[in-house]
């Protein structure tokens, strides 16, 4: 016999056709919508919870569940996207085919906005690794420039690089151009920083565009004050922050 019945809606029954077993047929579709949801896993449940016939709709929606005894029913729908989908009980007499339609809602998924597959670092360089840059750049409150951060920049003069920099305002000290991290004391003067290249401090009073080209340097540090200072780079000197010159090395 054959019956058609959509389920989360009425039970229509239509005519008998002979089988030689039982059977349950028919469509799975979006409830909004009407159009068939394809690779959806359908399962046939026993009325006491034993499931006995799995399945999975084609493109068009439709899929066929052989059982082997007659019985009480339902069937269990699930599909990524959709809210999983348990039919109300229905009965499936001896060579009885029974044809359906399931009615799925679509479910909002939360997915992470961002999954991180890899992460590349540029290589670290030697000379910089033994100076202690990079363990600086991971831990300590300065601001850290690379190379390829300072052509960013687009600076053609360190002064230019410096000032591209928050809190670091370009300032004419002694005639010269310079770049200051603050004021001095309450007199309202600029504040020069203290200068090291390549480690050590540059005590030659001159400004801060004769010191390297922009070319020539490979990385950056920027202390705004002494509570950022490294104890390396601290001294009576560098009360107005230190700015420290990486140069680069000839391959």
């Amino acid at each position: 016999m054959l019956r058609h019945t959509f389920l989360h809606a009425t039970l229509c029954l239509f005519a008998a056709a002979a089988l030689d077993g039982q059977a349950v047929r028919g469509r799975i579709v979006d409830r909004a919508t009407m159009q068939p949801i394809p690779t959806t896993e359908v399962t046939a449940v026993t009325a006491g919870g034993r499931r006995i016939g799995r399945t999975m709709s084609d493109s068009a929606g439709g899929f066929s569940l052989d059982l082997r005894n007659a019985g009480s029913y339902r069937l269990e729908a699930q599909r990524i996207g959709y809210r999983p989908v348990t039919s109300p009980g229905f009965d499936v007499g001896a060579r009885e085919a029974l044809e359906v339609d399931l009615h799925m809602t679509v479910e909002s998924i939360n997915l992470d906005p961002l999954v991180i597959h890899s992460r590349t670092e540029p290589p670290h360089l030697a000379d910089l690794e033994r100076a202690g840059f990079y363990g600086r750049e991971r831990s300590a409150p300065g601001l850290f420039l690379r190379r390829d951060d300072i052509a960013r920049t687009r600076g053609a003069r360190m002064s230019d690089v410096l000032g591209t920099i928050p809190g670091v305002r370009r300032a004419t000290i002694q005639g010269r151009a310079g770049v200051s991290l603050g004021r001095s004391g309450g007199t309202g003067r600029a504040c020069p920083p203290a200068v090291f290249l390549d480690g050590m401090p540059v005590v030659r009073a001159e400004g801060i565009d004769d010191i390297i080209h922009v070319a020539a340097i490979e990385a950056m540090e920027v202390y705004r004050g002494p509570s950022q200072t490294p104890p390396q780079f601290a001294g009576p000197e560098t009360g107005c922050g230190v700015i420290v010159i990486w140069s680069r090395r000839k391959a």
